[in-house]
């Protein structure tokens, strides 16, 4: 039993030396208006109809270690823009193409890097 607590203890302490430190450089609202398409079959006959749609997404800027990593990710119960403001620090890595943040309710969040820069 001591053995498998110490083993769940040390892969805890794993896990999180993945992330590192990250100041937000830059946080804005991306919230995008679209159209979606909605179709109903009826007596009269199948129609689409096109209705607005919005898509709440965050444009996300953090700079690690030197590097400045921007990504898009969407608004939702875990991540609201009324949680983080420009110079907090979040956990956050980099894995391949994408920015991995860990947010302020401790869920994990990926989206993809769509710039990066190195910043002096």
């Amino acid at each position: 039993m001591k053995k498998l607590l110490l083993l769940c203890v040390l892969s805890s302490f794993a896990f999180a030396v993945d992330y590192k430190d990250a100041t937000i450089v830059e946080l804005r609202d991306a919230t995008e208006v679209g159209t979606a398409e909605v179709t109903n079959t009826t007596t009269v006959g199948p129609y689409a109809k096109d209705v607005p749609a919005m898509v709440y997404r965050c444009y996300l800027t953090v700079q690690i270690d030197h590097e400045k990593y921007s990504a898009v990710f969407p608004v939702n119960q875990h991540f609201k823009l009324s949680d983080l403001s420009t110079g907090d620090t979040i956990p956050a890595r980099v894995e391949g193409n994408k920015l991995v943040i860990r947010t302020p309710d401790g869920k994990q969040l990926k989206s993809k890097i769509v710039e990066h820069s190195t910043s002096k």
